[in-house]
């Protein structure tokens, strides 16, 4: 799948991506925000990444592009976390931070869903200190929904920012 928007393009990866894929992801910039994440991150991390979204039979995850000189932007994601329910996710490389791409790409992978998945809600979570994507999500339309208990790998059990946005009603 490709969605297109004014600025971007959201697609699979590519093997072509690798290698820029490993280096803008691997920034401490954008690695410290994502607590998932191999550290460091290789070319093996990436290509895993490219095999693992690739096979996803529900949900969707992969590069954002430049629509006009198909440069990396960062990642989109929504996974599946029940029948009608996803989380997003996304991230920009730090070359690119403050240019509305982050909001651009989550909000075209946010309408598909709720049109092709038939989503009724999806969650986001950031790290406590990550304002930047905090004010995004609320740029989305989402709602703060309290502090959450997570366990996630590399960060390890933490209380982190949640957030709900309930299927668009028209």
């Amino acid at each position: 799948m490709e969605l297109l928007t004014k600025r971007l393009r959201l697609r699979p990866c590519r093997e072509a991506d690798l290698e820029t894929l490993a280096t803008t992801i691997g920034e401490p910039a954008v690695n410290d925000w994502i607590c998932n994440l191999p550290s460091p991150y290789t070319l093996a991390d990436a290509r895993d990444f490219m095999r693992r979204t690739a096979a996803l039979e529900k949900g969707w995850e992969g590069i954002v592009a430049l629509r006009d000189s198909g440069a990396l932007v960062g990642g989109v994601r929504l996974t599946m976390v029940g029948d009608e329910e996803a989380d997003l996710g996304y991230w920009v490389a730090r070359a690119r931070w403050g240019h509305g791409y982050a909001t651009e790409a989550a909000a075209a992978l946010l309408e598909w869903g709720f049109r092709e998945l038939a989503l009724q809600r999806v969650i986001a979570s950031t790290l406590p200190g990550n304002r930047p994507s905090q004010a995004v999500l609320r740029q989305l339309g989402f709602r703060y929904a309290g502090m959450r208990a997570t366990q996630v790998d590399a960060c390890g059990p933490q209380r982190v920012p949640h957030y709900l946005l309930e299927r668009p009603t028209i």
